[in-house]
């Protein structure tokens, strides 16, 4: 009975982590609204609101899995300026409890609160997940579809079948929302295989047909509604004018050792010096400092050992391999427009780094030797990364509130916060026509950037059902204010 109730008291607690992890997230997201900057408000309010009249505005703006997630939202919940950061956080609990159930699964309770512990506190991780852009979406959306691919009992035709349907539309959901993404797909591929043959699925033709039918369908039904729904579709796959579309975002393959070594040299630093890439603003990173540094590099070398010499282990090792591999050599091969390439477009990298982080814990914690002091040296070490991740906790939440060099102060400073802001105008713009205007030094009306505040406004008015005035901007061509509507930037009387 002791025996019993101890492992039946370690199981709830158990999922109490989980909890604290989305408790701490929490803490991050609530202190990160201070301030917004310009890719947030284009991600998560213009690019919507594009979408919502049926087209993208331009080719670098077509991560459409997200603006189409967040339209939905939108449509149904109301709009408020962080609506796409409670989604996260929404997301953010799902993800973690999706995580905790997968490590209990194959590691147990005991050997698995560790690895959830620091894969939940990474210092990327919980920053990412305070933007209001699809940055880093790939760390939560991996969980969830591993976890229901885990799940899958082909002897449950419909409960099978269902969440076959499920885990290929939330992966190309996750793909049109953050093309890092795609170097999780040939894993997701794989353990859907290895599924079917450990649950022999191929003796019975028919069921698998049907559910390779169903994945296939499910995966593709995302895409070809976002080509069904947009106006301008050949704008959806390839903007001449900014030579991108979807599932490639600003980047492109750029095969030039000089442009692999700065990707390279900039994801490098992210990881283990300090922040310096685009939109990457934590104070303390993953594995800042020399003895992270060390433990990182054992982690790497006790997974190549385990691989050769553990059978058990081999499958999914090799599966983190080949995340690691190939997201070292291809997402350090994209050109970075923004001239600050980093851990922006590597984040699978870091997922392989902490799945291997969770395999060598595993091993090592299970480990049986007559050396106790060894073991408890390499104990020692790995505990180094989940202690450095509590550290950095007080340094990371105190930068949240430090003004960001990608800070957007036109038309979002008027008040305490961004929120507060847009309510003054969409409150005047109740009233009467809203005259959106920038002062130049001599005090006069000048052009300035309308078109993220005017999305916000008409956005916010539209979503929230609210009976607005409309809203104006300064033409500098005219020497007068016009109003202000999609049209004006997709025929580029306004430049983007």
């Amino acid at each position: 009975m002791n025996l019993e109730f101890r492992i039946k008291n370690w199981n709830w607690l158990y999922w109490t982590i989980p909890v604290f992890l989305f408790f701490a997230q929490w803490i991050f997201t609530a202190n990160s609204m201070s301030q917004i900057r310009y890719e947030e408000l284009a991600e998560s309010v213009r690019n919507p609101f594009w979408l919502q009249n049926h087209t993208i505005y331009d080719g670098v703006s077509s991560n459409v899995g997200w603006y189409g997630t967040l339209l939905v939202i939108y449509k149904i919940l109301g709009f408020t300026l962080n609506t796409a950061k409670i989604y996260r956080l929404v997301l953010s609990l799902i993800s973690l409890f999706s995580l905790a159930a997968l490590l209990k699964k194959f590691l147990g309770e005991k050997y698995a609160w560790i690895p959830l512990v620091t894969i939940g506190l990474s210092p990327t991780l919980l920053y990412f997940n305070t933007l209001q852009t699809s940055y880093g979406l790939d760390l939560q959306y991996f969980p969830i579809t591993l976890y229901l691919l885990s799940t899958i009992d082909f002897k449950k035709l419909w409960n099978s079948l269902f969440k076959q349907s499920l885990v290929f539309t939330i992966a190309m959901i996750a793909w049109m929302s953050y093309p890092t993404f795609v170097f999780y797909l040939p894993i997701l591929g794989l353990v859907y295989l290895y599924q079917i043959k450990t649950q022999k699925v191929y003796r019975n033709f028919l069921l698998l047909a049907g559910g390779i039918l169903v994945s296939f369908i499910s995966f593709a039904a995302p895409v070809v509604l976002a080509f069904l729904y947009v106006k301008d579709k050949n704008l959806l796959f390839y903007d001449p004018k900014v030579q991108s579309g979807i599932f490639r975002g600003a980047g492109t393959l750029y095969l030039n050792w000089g442009n692999f070594w700065q990707n390279f040299s900039g994801t490098l630093g992210d990881l283990f010096n300090s922040a310096g890439s685009y939109y990457f603003e934590v104070s303390v990173v993953d594995f800042s400092h020399l003895l992270p540094l060390l433990a990182v590099f054992f982690v790497v070398i006790l997974g190549i050992v385990l691989t050769f010499h553990q059978k058990k282990a081999r499958f999914p090792l090799i599966l983190i391999w080949l995340v690691f591999i190939t997201s070292l050599i291809l997402a350090n091969l994209t050109f970075d427009p923004s001239g600050k390439p980093g851990i922006r477009r590597s984040t699978s990298l870091l997922a392989s780094v902490y799945a291997l982080f969770t395999v060598c814990w595993y091993y090592t914690a299970k480990w049986k030797t007559e050396n106790s002091s060894l073991k408890v040296f390499v104990v020692a070490l790995l505990l180094i990364i989940p202690f450095h991740h509590l550290l950095a906790i007080p340094f990371n939440l105190g930068n949240l509130t430090v003004s960001s060099p990608y800070r957007y102060s036109l038309l979002f400073d008027a008040a305490d916060t961004p929120a507060k802001s847009l309510d003054l105008f969409i409150d005047a713009a109740r009233k009467q026509d809203l005259k959106l205007g920038c002062k130049d030094k001599d005090g006069k009306e000048a052009t300035c950037r309308y078109v993220e505040g005017y999305a916000a406004v008409a956005g916010s008015c539209l979503w929230n059902n609210l009976n607005c005035r409309p809203i104006l901007g300064y033409d500098d061509k005219k020497q007068e204010f016009i109003p202000l509507k999609v049209d004006l930037w997709e025929t580029y009387y306004w430049n983007h």
